[in-house]
């Protein structure tokens, strides 16, 4: 039997839930070009590479059991890239890994294309716990001068280059190497920024690496209307209502061009005609806390006929503030990190008394309790294959800084942060939560640095 076998049957559906719905067509699966996947922050990326991994893994555990030939199929495999540069880093075990593993003879260097495709494999191998032999011929699919005809072919999924703070150098030229070498077809997905500001997309064009680019689009008005109906489907008129509300709110209309967030203003929208407040909130600023709010337990308590915790509620905004605050313009934040910064010596929770209701919700022993019910809720989000936590979507956590700058002296962060690209959005929002200071705020920043008006984000 072969050794791809049992991992298929068991395996099909590690990636990602089944039952996860998305507007976009089925991306572009099997031996086809290799693929560079743009988009903006929630437009799906991620969605569309574990799509493309659990429609593989679905289709050859079919073949396995009918009987097809293994040659005909193919095994994905799925890796985040922060967590691949962080595996590279270690070069050592990476050799000690592969040795173990019967990959790698003794005394064999590694070049930079097998130190990437350990690396990728060292990723999964930690977040999936593979077997030994199942390494081995994954490993061996890799390269072309090991292969035998009748093994399957490998896609690799590699998802957020955009999320890779360190080395991207080093990454990139790893990766382009082992692209080169390796032949296998590879799907990786990043921001449009992260990939047009970085050094790979030049490394690709200047290699003139066979990677096709394709960028997942926002909504239009048809693809907006057609899902907006379709969330309301058992109601018509709630759909008619809220595409007539968006035509007088232009800063929510471009929100709603984003699958993730289209989905949350739906949720949004329909909450509120329980409440028999059937309209939508008037800014985005007052759209992410009404979203955040329903997340952390207002919805649920709709739900149920029940009365919210609003106490609890603010509690943890305030908590998720200071956590977005704290990380940053990083995107994750490991859990060990997390908790130290809650229960650090000056962590947050040290200044709290008893009675608060974050004090209440964690118990006397229960140190990661707090961090469980923001990611029950969905405020946090676990990196998969990783121990980190990001936010629901870059835009909450964007929103989040703002209103925590907007309790401490914003004038002084707004001034040493203006030029930095990635502090645009949340000066941005700044302005909105400021609401009557925010002229001031706008007059001091153009008062403060004149000859720079047109470069500042705001």
């Amino acid at each position: 039997q072969h050794p791809a076998e049992n991992w298929i049957v068991h395996r099909s559906s590690v990636i990602g839930s089944p039952g996860s719905e998305k507007t976009s067509k089925s991306p572009p699966i099997g031996r086809e070009p290799s693929l560079v996947v743009l988009g903006d922050p929630g437009s799906g990326k991620t969605e569309f590479l574990k799509r493309s991994t659990r429609t593989l893994a679905v289709k050859a555990r079919n073949a396995i059991k009918t009987g097809t030939s293994l040659s005909s199929v193919t095994l994905p495999v799925y890796a985040h890239l922060a967590q691949v540069a962080e595996e590279l880093s270690h070069s050592d075990y990476l050799v000690e890994h592969l040795r173990r593993t019967g990959c790698l003879a003794p005394d064999t260097i590694l070049s930079k294309a097998q130190a990437f495709g350990a690396a990728a494999l060292v990723s999964v191998a930690r977040g999936q716990e593979l077997p030994a032999s199942l390494f081995s011929l994954l490993w061996r699919l890799l390269w072309p001068s090991t292969a035998q005809p009748d093994d399957p072919t490998i896609v690799l999924h590699l998802d957020a280059w955009d999320e890779v703070r360190h080395d991207q150098n080093k990454l990139a030229t790893a990766f382009l190497d082992f692209a080169a070498v390796s032949k296998i077809r590879i799907i990786v997905a990043s921001r449009v920024i992260g990939y047009t500001n970085s050094n790979l997309s030049s490394v690709i064009a200047g290699r003139g690496t066979p990677f096709e680019k394709i960028q997942l689009c926002p909504f239009g008005q048809k693809e907006t209307t057609r899902f907006i109906r379709k969330f309301f489907s058992k109601t018509p008129d709630a759909s008619t209502d809220m595409l007539a509300e968006l035509e007088h709110r232009p800063s929510i209309s471009g929100m709603i061009q984003n699958p993730l967030l289209a989905t949350l203003l739906c949720k949004t929208y329909s909450s509120r005609i329980m409440t028999g407040r059937a309209a939508l909130p008037k800014t985005r600023c007052d759209t992410y806390g009404t979203i955040l709010r329903g997340l952390l337990g207002e919805w649920t308590s709709l739900d149920k006929n029940e009365q919210p915790n609003t106490e609890l509620i603010e509690a943890e905004i305030m908590l998720l503030e200071n956590l977005a605050y704290h990380m940053f313009p990083s995107e994750t934040i490991t859990l060990s990190a997390a908790v130290e910064f809650l229960w650090g010596k000056s962590g947050y929770m040290a200044s709290l008394d008893s009675s608060h209701p974050l004090r209440v919700l964690a118990g006397p022993n229960d140190r990661d309790g707090i961090l469980r019910a923001l990611c029950r809720h969905g405020a946090l989000v676990p990196v998969f294959g990783r121990e980190d936590l990001t936010f629901l979507h870059l835009t909450f956590q964007e929103y989040l800084v703002a209103r925590a700058i907007s309790r401490s002296d914003w004038q002084a962060i707004a001034h040493s942060h203006y030029l930095d690209p990635m502090w645009t959005e949340p000066l941005s929002l700044l302005a909105g939560i400021l609401g009557s200071k925010s002229t001031g705020y706008l007059r001091n920043m153009i008062a403060a640095i004149p000859d720079d008006f047109a470069l500042r984000p705001l």
